[in-house]
């Protein structure tokens, strides 16, 4: 019997982008073991011979979960429905849980996860996962881990304390008021550090801006030319199981771009701020193969790092800012307190990416047995599936056009080409569309405010104008066959963006009435539109006589439209105004048939 299990690793990223080091080692430290692994990346969907993999387990990776906030989530769950279906262990390693957490529970749920490795402790699992806590086993596990063959060609770069060019080093995102106080304290600290050190005669390399980020091998070599590195614990100190704070947040920074934080803090609700999930960060880690000192907020890094033995602790309040940084100009002290850190977690082994790989198995049953014929099929399609991985993989070393037609390879079986669709079928395709972009009054408006708004003429071409006039022909319901409204609710986005939704909208939808939605046009609120049409298919199921193409994930933003509420919202505002009246219009007669 084979003693190798067959493993499928689902994970997101796409394919023209590199992945951050950190992630790509998290995402690979299953390799380090001796079981046979796929890797597929759900930027595209998954085809058949993923779906048809006799793998033993399915890994749900942090990339793949963080789908849960994206907007076309829903379109995302269902392509990956067929989880739910394998009967297999599936093992999730979720991050941030408390960005919608009562979603990311949901999903978990409804694939069949049986383990989660966790970022926080039991403390909180019944908060952020009153489903799955009831029966899948959970496991702690960090944000990151140590890669030791990074650490290992770090060595030679490495130079004592006091040899260092920069006193003080710190790279950081300026994150979104929805993480919190705790989310402000990244950038905070920033500040009063680089102001406090000048006054004490410091270096300083420090910055929040997203410019002066760095990828990469580049990444360690920043952290070892700096003798201290500040920080915090990563986290947020807000649960937010569906988004709702999200959404409230972006509303009020859409009326008011200045609001500050404490202005936003004093207009939710209370209680808002005070959760803690918090947890240690790959970048201390990484802090501690450079050898490069910490001076880190007060918090308890995931029982990782102690404070005066593995860092110095600075007050939440910054309260002992002076105090510390007269403590890191003691080249002694730093040494001794890296090489501390550097034997106690690099060196005991128990943090490395190799250890976090063993743990992800331990829990896995033995290898089912199979006979020999199907171990040859299994290795077969586990070799081929891997061959198409490391293709996808070179996508980011090419332009972006080839590496989206590299992402979007289905297969390696042989396939048979589709027959080419007939010239005469092509030109009634054509005359649908024309027929519904010039088929109806409010049609036939946009393209005449488009072309006496200059403005708009130079943001948008005359392609967008028919294929927003086309739908605006289907939403108006002209060229339609059928009665009913062709648009079931309408929402509207913190961002100003109205959604129009066909065939229902998700439990945590907020829809609001056609009369909200006139009043917020008239106030200048809305400067997007989206026809969401996912939960029926395509364009040509809402208005079959249209036969309109349908639009990336089942979403059509009318890109025409959205520019000319920007240049010449008048216009604008009583197309839809129209639009929406007759779409209320027949709403209620719907009724009341």
């Amino acid at each position: 019997m084979s003693t190798r299990r067959h493993l499928l690793v689902l994970y997101w990223y796409p394919p023209w982008l590199t992945l951050r080091s950190a992630v790509a080692q998290h995402l690979r430290a299953l390799d380090y073991g001796v079981d046979r692994i796929v890797y597929h990346n759900a930027f595209v969907s998954a085809p058949p011979w993923v779906r048809r993999l006799d793998v033993d387990a399915i890994f749900l990776h942090t990339t793949f979960l963080c789908a849960r906030w994206h907007e076309h989530f829903e379109t995302y769950r269902r392509s990956f429905a067929w989880v739910a279906e394998r009967d297999c262990p599936k093992v999730a390693l979720p991050q941030d849980e408390y960005d919608h957490s009562a979603v990311l529970d949901e999903w978990l749920a409804e694939l069949g996860v049986t383990a989660v490795f966790t970022n926080f402790g039991p403390d909180t699992r019944s908060v952020l996962y009153p489903t799955m806590s009831l029966g899948a086993r959970f496991d702690d596990a960090l944000t990151g881990y140590i890669d030791e063959a990074a650490a290992e060609r770090i060595v030679p770069s490495l130079r004592p304390s006091a040899l260092r060019p920069v006193d003080i080093v710190y790279r950081a995102t300026q994150l979104p008021y929805w993480f919190g106080s705790h989310g402000q304290l990244k950038h905070q600290i920033a500040d009063v550090v680089e102001r406090a050190a000048e006054r004490a005669g410091l270096t300083t390399d420090i910055s929040t801006l997203q410019k002066d980020t760095i990828l990469g091998p580049g990444w360690l070599k920043f952290l070892a030319s700096g003798r201290v590195v500040i920080g915090c614990e990563s986290g947020s100190s807000v649960l937010d199981p569906r988004g709702e704070i999200q959404a409230r947040i972006r509303s009020l920074l859409a009326h008011d771009e200045e609001v500050t934080f404490g202005e936003v803090d004093r207009m939710m609700p209370d209680g808002w701020d005070d959760w803690q999930f918090f947890a240690i960060s790959p970048r201390h880690l990484e802090a501690v193969v450079t050898k490069t000192c910490q001076v880190l907020v007060e918090g308890t890094y995931s029982g990782v790092l102690q404070p005066d033995r593995h860092f110095v602790p600075l007050r939440r309040d910054f309260s002992n800012l002076d105090e510390v940084l007269e403590r890191v100009k003691d080249d002694d002290l730093l040494e001794e307190m890296t090489e501390r850190a550097y034997e106690e977690i690099y060196l005991s082994g128990r943090f490395t990416t190799l250890a976090f790989g063993h743990n992800l198995v331990a829990g896995l049953p033995a290898p089912r047995p199979r006979s020999r014929s199907a171990r040859v099929q299994s290795m077969a399609q586990m070799a081929a599936a891997q061959v198409v991985d490391r293709g996808l993989a070179l996508a980011s070393r090419v332009p972006r056009p080839l590496a989206v037609r590299l992402a979007r390879l289905r297969s390696l079986e042989t396939r048979v080409r589709r027959r080419p669709r007939p010239r005469s079928s092509r030109l009634l395709r054509r005359a649908g569309a024309l027929k519904a972009a010039f088929g109806t009054r409010n049609s036939r408006r946009l393209i005449a405010a488009y072309v006496r708004a200059a403005p708009a003429r130079r943001l948008v071409s005359l392609r967008p104008v028919l294929a927003d006039a086309a739908r605006l022909g289907v939403l108006d319901g002209n060229v339609r066959s059928g009665s009913h409204s062709p648009v079931a609710t309408l929402s509207l986005q913190g961002d100003g963006r109205l959604v129009l939704r066909s065939g229902g909208a998700p439990e945590d939808a907020s829809t609001v009435s056609h009369r909200q939605i006139a009043d917020a046009l008239r106030a200048g609120e809305v400067t997007s539109v989206v026809w969401d049409f996912s939960t029926v298919g395509s364009i040509g199921s809402v208005a079959p006589s249209a036969t309109l193409p349908g639009a990336l994930d089942g979403r059509y933003e009318f890109s025409a439209l959205g520019a000319l509420l920007r240049e010449n919202p008048e216009s604008a505002t009583a197309i839809l105004l129209s639009v929406l009246e007759g779409l209320a219009g027949r709403a209620s007669n719907g009724a009341e048939r």
